[in-house]
């Protein structure tokens, strides 16, 4: 998720630079309006995908997908290839985005549950939620590498 947040800071930054390298300025929107676009549509998609094939092989492929749009947009000769590149890398921004956040379900709904009961222990109990999701969803990711 971190991966696609940045890029789209960075992109919308670099914005002007881009645009005036390529000398499209009435394009200059599509940079991100694409990404956008295509990283909305495929975010139900990859949520179906995830649960026929499992959210981990589908968050690879979001990731591998997002790699390769990574390489296009770096590798783009024109401001049509970049806008398309931008396409590649929102619909691998969607799987990351969308399969990064799934929690087991029974943790969904025991919090839940809780939540409706006291409203003075949410703050407490919503920390403790992201504590285990992450432990969880990160368990078959592995080490991160440190360099």
């Amino acid at each position: 998720m971190f991966l696609a947040a940045l890029d789209f800071n960075i992109v919308a930054t670099a914005v002007p630079t881009i645009t005036s390298e390529f000398h499209k300025y009435r394009n200059s929107s599509w940079i991100g309006t694409s990404f956008l676009v295509s990283f909305s549509l495929v975010l139900p998609i990859y949520a179906k995908l995830g649960v026929m094939f499992g959210n981990r092989n589908m968050f690879i492929i979001g990731t591998l997908i997002f790699i390769v749009g990574s390489g296009l947009c770096g590798a783009a000769s024109s401001m049509d290839l970049l806008v398309w590149s931008r396409v590649v890398q929102g619909i691998g921004g969607g799987g990351i985005y969308g399969l990064v956040n799934v929690s087991p379900r029974w943790t969904t709904t025991k919090v839940r549950r809780i939540l409706t009961k006291n409203r003075s222990l949410s703050p407490i109990l919503f920390l403790c939620k992201m504590l285990v999701n992450t432990s969880h969803s990160l368990a078959w990711y592995g080490p991160l590498p440190m360099s």
